[in-house]
C-alpha cells in the first residue's frame, strides 16, 4: 500500500499529523531562547562550581561525563542527568546549571553524555547510558557518593534513555527515575523523520521501547510532561506512568500546567515544584 502524508498511519493520525506531533522545536517559538540560556547559566556554572570534568565513563565514544561535589556532607546521594536534543544534538555542558541546586542540596550531580545519532545507533546510546551509572556506583566512594542512592533523571530523548536503563537494571540498582517529556514506545518515531537519523526497524523500535520491558516492582517512577506540549507527548508519559503501576511499580504522572517542551527544563532546578521536589524525593536530599 502507498502511503501519502494524509494515509492515517498511526492512532488516528495522518502521516504528515503525526509528524507535526514529534516534531517538538516547531511547537516552540521561541525555543532558541530557552536553550541560549541554559547554555549562559550552564558556562558560568561549569567555571565556578567545584566539579570534574570531562571524565571519561567508558573506552566508546562520547563517553564521557561532568560531576559536581555535593557542596557538605558525605555518602551523598547521586543525580545523574541525560540530556535531550532530539538523540542528534545537545550535550552535557548544556545542563551544568541544574548543579546549581542539588549540589548545595546535599547531592552530588552528574551530567552524562553519550553517542549522538545519526553517527550512532540506539543501541550505543543506551549501552553507554548504563556504563555511566555503573561508573558512577563502582566509583561513589572517591566522590563522596552513596551508590545506593543514585536517581536517573532526562528530559526528552534523554528521558527515552533513563526510562530504558531503568527497564534493563535490576529494581534495587536505581533508587528512582524522573523523566520529563520522555518518549516511551518509539513505534511512531519510525514513521516520521527522526527515523532518518534513528534508522530504526521493526527490532530496534521493540528494543528501546522501554513501555514493553518493565519489570514487577521496579524503582520509584516520576513522569513529567508540560501542559503545553503535544498531545503525543502528554500520551507517551501518562501511558508509561500507567503501564509501570500495572508491573507494581510505584508510579506517578503529572502534566504541569503553563510549561511547554523547553520551558520545563527550568523547573527542574528551581525549589518547591513537582519535579525538583520529586528528585529530591527520591534521594533523600536535604534531610
Amino acid at each position: 500500500m502507498t502511503t501519502t502524508s494524509q494515509t492515517v498511519v498511526y492512532r488516528g493520525y495522518t502521516a504528515s499529523e503525526l509528524g507535526r506531533q514529534y516534531d517538538i522545536e516547531a511547537t516552540v517559538p521561541n525555543v532558541a531562547e530557552w536553550l541560549q540560556q541554559y547554555a549562559e547559566v550552564s558556562a558560568r556554572t561549569r567555571s565556578r562550581r567545584r566539579a570534574l570534568l570531562d571524565v571519561v565513563y567508558g573506552d566508546g565514544p562520547g563517553e564521557t561525563l561532568d560531576l559536581y561535589f555535593a557542596d557538605r556532607g558525605d555518602h551523598a546521594p547521586i543525580v545523574l542527568f541525560i540530556h535531550g536534543g532530539g538523540w542528534r544534538a545537545s550535550n552535557k555542558e548544556s545542563r551544568a546549571f541544574l548543579a546549581d541546586f542539588y549540589c548545595p542540596a546535599g547531592a552530588v550531580y552528574i551530567s552524562l553524555e553519550y553517542p549522538l545519532a545519526p553517527a550512532h545507533t540506539l543501541d550505543q546510546m543506551a549501552d553507554a547510558v548504563l556504563k555511566g551509572i555503573t561508573w558512577a556506583k563502582a566509583e561513589a566512594p572517591t566522590f563522596g557518593g552513596d551508590p545506593s542512592r543514585i536517581v536517573v533523571v532526562g528530559n526528552s530523548a534523554g528521558g527515552h534513555l533513563a526510562a530504558v536503563a531503568a527497564t534493563r537494571l535490576a529494581p534495587s540498582e536505581l533508587a528512582g527515575v524522573v523523566t520529563v517529556s520522555g518518549v516511551f514506545d518509539m513505534t511512531p518515531l519510525r514513521l516520521t523523520n527522526a527515523n532518518s537519523w534513528l534508522q530504526m526497524n521493526d527490532a530496534a523500535a521493540e528494543r528501546h521501547s522501554p513501555i514493553r520491558h518493565i519489570a514487577r516492582d521496579s524503582c520509584p517512577l516520576f513522569a513529567f510532561v508540560g501542559q503545553h506540549e503535544p498531545a503525543e507527548f502528554r500520551r507517551q508519559s501518562r501511558d508509561f506512568a500507567a503501564a509501570w503501576q500495572e508491573k507494581g511499580g510505584q508510579a506517578e504522572f503529572l502534566e504541569v500546567a503553563g510549561h511547554n517542551h523547553f520551558s520545563i527544563i527550568g523547573l527542574i532546578r528551581k525549589p518547591g515544584n513537582p519535579i525538583s521536589d520529586a528528585i529530591l524525593r527520591s534521594t533523600g536530599a536535604g534531610r
